[in-house]
């Protein structure tokens, strides 16, 4: 009898469904970002992520009642990372944010996608993990793209 993992395993891949990237669920194993680490990361974001947002901003900014920005911030001054957020606003009130998560574990640095939405009252509720999760070089301008799309569609709620 074969085991129900390898025969998902198998069936989703017959169908060209890749496999996500799983980071290891052992804290210990998540290791700093080095100064090498951070001036990839940084380049990564302006050259792939902040292109990404700026792309969707502009075409979701074209609808009525709708505004999208991407929001630039630095984490902290002796880091050179800086946080890009794509925000979008319904009547001027945020209604949900997506930005991306850097991770190095095994000496590979991960992108994680993230996105918040906002409560009943218009308060932002906390990041919650997307499906984004790959190895950085592995992330292209589609994949990011993609699954903001994958977030947006199913978490925006126009009220």
């Amino acid at each position: 009898m074969t085991d129900w993992k390898e025969e998902l395993d198998s069936l989703l891949s017959n169908k060209g469904i890749k496999k996500t990237v799983v980071l290891s669920e052992d804290a210990s194993k998540i290791q700093p970002l080095n100064p090498d680490d951070e001036k990839h990361i940084q380049e990564y974001l302006e050259t792939t992520i902040r292109p990404s947002f700026q792309k969707l901003a502009s075409v979701i900014s074209t609808y009525q009642d709708i505004d999208a920005k991407v929001e630039i911030t630095k984490k902290a001054d002796i880091s050179e990372i800086e946080n890009i957020e794509l925000r979008v606003f319904l009547m001027l009130q945020m209604k949900f944010a997506y930005r991306m998560k850097f991770v190095k574990e095994d000496n590979k640095l991960f992108v994680l996608g993230q996105y918040s939405r906002t409560n009943l009252y218009g308060y932002p509720t906390g990041f919650e993990q997307s499906s984004l999760c790959v190895i950085i070089n592995d992330a292209k301008s589609e994949t990011i793209i993609n699954d903001f799309m994958n977030c947006f569609s199913t978490k925006f709620v126009l009220k």
